[in-house]
């Protein structure tokens, strides 16, 4: 029987080193691919946060700072979207703010609606 190394042999290094071209290719993509995705949903909030705050400001004629900070802290766009709409419906400031308060931090850096 004979008895030596795979990767001693010169079909053994090119089958290797194939293999880790390969695989960094695809980590490439991947991680491509991921970071694409992560930019894409940060533009998406970032939008959403924008409209929400020009929408409060032109709804109620003004837009405070707490406002302002509770909504940048929001990492949620279906919570964006729901406050989106409320910003509209609601007929004060009292009212907008009593929805706001209604929106609690969950403490893993999500907010969600209560209620």
């Amino acid at each position: 029987m004979l008895n030596f190394d795979w990767m001693e042999t010169r079909a053994g290094q090119q089958t290797f080193e194939k293999g880790r071209q390969t695989g960094l290719l695809d980590g490439m993509q991947q991680g491509m691919q991921q970071g694409m995705q992560q930019g894409m949903q940060q533009g998406e909030l970032k939008n959403a946060r924008e409209m929400l705050l020009e929408a409060l400001a032109e709804r109620f004629d003004q837009l405070t700072s707490a406002w302002a900070q509770q909504i940048q802290a929001i990492d949620q766009i279906v919570i964006l979207k729901y406050l989106f709409k409320q910003a509209w419906r609601c007929q004060t400031v009292e009212e907008f703010e009593a929805v706001l308060a209604r929106v609690k931090n969950t403490g893993n850096g999500t907010l969600a609606p209560v209620g």
